[in-house]
């Protein structure tokens, strides 16, 4: 078990952080998240050998009392790359 929140090692309070270029969240359970329950951030920032684009994909994943949001994902970079959520 993960602690989030104040005094965490995890003070945005998000459940997965992920970042990078090509982004897979598949077949999760995400349970009382504090603020989101996913992070996604596309592109290259801090990735070397990432030409800046990328793909998120969030699938078939349960989401329960997540207070902010299920699911939030954006680019680094202009052009970053595309997103598909489905079956959540």
């Amino acid at each position: 078990m993960m602690k989030v929140g104040a005094g965490s090692r995890n003070p945005d309070a998000t459940c997965v952080t992920l970042f990078g270029g090509d982004l897979v969240v598949r077949n999760n359970t995400f349970i009382n998240c504090v603020n989101r329950a996913v992070l996604l951030k596309v592109g290259s920032t801090g990735v070397k050998g990432l030409n800046g684009k990328g793909r998120a994909l969030v699938t078939n994943n349960v989401i329960v009392a997540a207070r902010m949001s299920g699911v939030e994902v954006y680019g680094t970079e202009d052009n970053a790359g595309t997103a598909e959520i489905s079956h959540n």
